[in-house]
């Protein structure tokens, strides 16, 4: 190495400690002294099917000075209805608890939305988040999260150095050099002042443990030390007043009523498919990717006039192309090149609205009795066991608790309830309704239904707790 080298690199590895040291301390105390104030603990309970009311506990971040508060703990499929008992915990050692209501979910960013009233003598400061995040590998970023309870959630600050971008299929961007606050903290670039994205759910790592059935991997997940954030440009537009979600009216994501498969190599080879593609697994009858005469096998290898994106894997592509129709307005129509065969065909449809699927049917727990039921959906008629789907009517069971009096009288997962005592029932208000009246009558009554098990129908009865 000649002299001239040497004498740069000395010089680099001289102000780039510089640099971060006149830094890092500047941009901790921003963030800490402007955003403290934004962040409380939101805790709520969520409907399991098997395990009943479970607890929840996560992060917000207010957006709104009137009171909105956003926070990624839930999955975006989460049924609104499911998360009750929401409240908001403001940081400090008298851990102040305010009553809270779930707006909704955002069927795209899985934000839930969530509306409190600031205490007496408070207001709500809202962060801001900017339009782009803008990083570059090397730059420092900076989150602000809150401890444990024990510290009456108290805000700490985290600080670590862009390490890359990668596409699965949204953008994430992992760091290093540092530490991340929890998971729902804000980020922040040192030299903005908005916040640039959201520290997300923590990859878990791969560990063995010694068992006797061998080495057995363990998902370990360390809730301090998260690896990576999601840009703004993620889910910036969720945030937008005319956007926030509605529980009351759930927004219906945009569907071209097919299913679609990843293409695999083989497959490629065979078509001789040099460019990315997705495959139509399911034409579902009725829809509108069967009136636009979709067929099964037909491969997708463009949207109007661009090719599908390449992504790391066949499975990835499917899942960009779901997620470039998620975020397209229903209504609106899908210029489409599929490979038919040998040739090439253009296929114009109509983005409809999303039927309901079995996981967001209406539902109902009975603790007392230990079940589970749903409402039929119309996708029944192409997910449910045949005996469910070709019966009119009906509340499918979900599940029973073990050892409950469902279960101990016969009630199985899957079974389509047809009667309640004489009365034919197909809602679980009305299910919900002979149930209380049953179990709370002095002395508690049982409960007949009439239920279909496959081809069979039976009569099951079941004694509530006395």
């Amino acid at each position: 190495m000649n002299r001239r080298m040497i004498v740069l690199l000395a010089i680099g590895m001289l102000v780039l400690p510089t640099v971060i040291k006149a830094d890092t301390p500047k941009a901790m105390t921003e963030v800490l002294n402007t955003a403290s104030g934004s962040m409380v603990m939101m805790k709520c309970s969520y409907l399991d099917d098997i395990r009943g009311q479970v607890p929840m506990t996560g992060q917000c971040m207010c957006i709104d000075a009137s009171g909105i508060f956003v926070t990624n703990v839930f999955e975006p499929t989460t049924q609104a209805a499911m998360i009750q008992n929401v409240t908001i915990v403001l940081p400090g050692v008298e851990k102040a608890t305010l009553l809270a209501e779930l707006m909704g979910i955002d069927p795209i960013s899985g934000l839930g939305f969530i509306k409190a009233a600031p205490p007496a003598g408070r207001q709500w400061t809202p962060i801001k988040f900017a339009a782009k995040s803008e990083v570059i590998v090397g730059k420092q970023v900076t989150s602000l999260g809150l401890l444990s309870q024990d510290t009456g959630y108290a805000p700490y600050v985290g600080v670590a150095y862009v390490s890359t971008k990668v596409r699965l299929p949204g953008e994430l961007i992992y760091v290093t050099g540092g530490k991340l606050t929890n998971i729902g903290s804000p980020v922040y670039a040192a030299e903005k002042p908005e916040a640039i994205g959201v520290v997300g759910r923590q990859m878990f790592l791969d560990y063995q443990t010694p068992t006797k059935q061998g080495p057995t991997p363990l998902l370990l997940q360390n809730m301090q030390e998260t690896a990576f954030f999601t840009p703004v440009e993620e889910f910036g537009s969720s945030l937008a007043k005319e956007n926030w979600p509605d529980k009351n009216n759930p927004r219906r994501l945009p569907w071209m009523g097919v299913n679609m498969a990843p293409v695999s190599d083989d497959q490629a080879k065979l078509a001789k498919l040099d460019v990315p593609a997705v495959m139509i697994d399911r034409v579902f009858s009725g829809y509108n990717g069967d009136k636009a005469g979709l067929k099964e096998r037909d491969m997708i290898i463009a949207v109007g006039d661009k090719p599908l994106e390449r992504l790391a894997t066949p499975e990835l592509v499917v899942q960009n192309f779901v997620r470039q129709v998620a975020r397209m307005p229903v209504g609106e129509k899908l210029n489409l090149t599929v490979l038919r065969g040998d040739a090439k065909a253009p296929v114009t449809l109509m983005l409809e609205s999303s039927p309901m699927r079995p996981d967001e049917a209406k539902r109902y727990y009975s603790d007392k009795l230990g079940l589970w039921v749903r409402e039929k959906v119309d996708m029944d008629k192409y997910m449910a066991p045949e005996y469910i789907a070709n019966t009119p009517g009906g509340l499918v069971v979900i599940g029973v608790v073990d050892k409950s009096p469902a279960a101990t009288d016969g009630l199985a997962g899957n079974d389509l309830i047809l009667k309640i005592g004489e009365e034919p029932v197909s809602k679980v208000d009305t299910l919900k309704a002979a149930i209380d009246a049953a179990v709370n009558a002095t002395p508690p009554k049982s409960v007949v239904l009439v239920v279909r098990r496959g081809p069979d129908t039976r009569t099951i009865t079941i004694r509530p707790p006395r």
